[in-house]
């Protein structure tokens, strides 16, 4: 075999450099991230704007027991103050009021009034979802309770910002996904007790404090809610009255767990 001339010796030599020192392929990149303490700031920031609200929604759900679409008015001071008067066609088809220790939903066309001992019982029985009303009523707005905030720790090792958090007081956790650039909030999976379902903003929410969401999707493997936002503003300080439920005469008061 002859040897190869000097010349083409060195040309090869410098293809191969040249090779070496092109154009690279793209590295997948975490996305750029805020300071914890900024991003702690922010979410306070909306937990206290957001202190108590008002809303029109549009609510369709799809369960094993039913299938439903309504309109809704909701009124909520947080934690523990929630109003959601159900209506179709222009008639009342349910009232759910949880008011601090005491939980009622009354459906005017059975003539009955349901008492229950936790709230999520009759959240579950008249929307065929399993959700806590704090937790519902926060979802609602994207917003974080104060405890939950302490309680943030970033997950490492994530091409997302996600973000842990739990509630000293129950068994129940948090995981929130942040967009890239940490502007605003995509998605959460929460888990309470042995149950799990997840909360879809579409679009995502704005960590702005003003920022509110217009699709909402609650999904589980048993059930799922998918709440359109058509009004919503703050209200602090609502009236108590709002969270009376005056039961008309005649109506039976039945406890939830005497007929579950």
């Amino acid at each position: 075999m002859k040897p190869r001339p000097p010349h083409l010796v060195l040309f090869s030599l410098v293809a191969i450099l040249m090779a070496g020192c092109g154009p690279k392929p793209p590295v997948a990149l975490l996305p750029e991230t805020v300071p914890i303490q900024e991003l702690v700031a922010r979410l306070r920031t909306r937990s206290e704007f957001w202190q108590g609200y008002q809303a029109r929604v549009n609510v369709k759900g799809e369960s094993a027991r039913k299938n439903f679409s309504v309109h809704a008015v909701i009124v909520a001071n947080l934690p523990d103050q929630l109003r959601f008067e159900a209506n179709k066609l222009g008639q009342t088809v349910g009232v759910l009021v949880f008011n601090r220790n005491r939980s009622t939903l009354w459906i005017p066309s059975e003539q009955v009034a349901y008492r229950a001992s936790k709230g999520e019982d009759l959240i579950e029985y008249f929307l065929g979802a399993t959700i806590p009303p704090e937790a519902f009523s926060r979802s609602l707005i994207a917003s974080l309770s104060m405890d939950q905030i302490r309680s943030l720790q970033p997950i490492p090792g994530q091409s997302r910002l996600l973000l842990h958090s739990g509630k000293s007081e129950i068994d129940a956790a948090y995981t929130w996904k942040l967009s890239p650039g940490v502007e605003s909030i995509e998605s959460a999976q929460v888990r309470q007790g042995a149950r799990l379902y997840s909360v879809i903003y579409d679009p995502p929410v704005s960590l702005d404090a003003e920022g509110h969401p217009r699709k909402i999707s609650f999904v589980s493997e048993e059930w799922q809610l998918e709440v359109k936002i058509e009004q919503l503003a703050p209200a602090v300080g609502s009236p108590e009255s709002a969270f009376e439920l005056p039961i008309p005469g005649g109506t039976r008061l039945v406890d939830l767990a005497a007929v579950q």
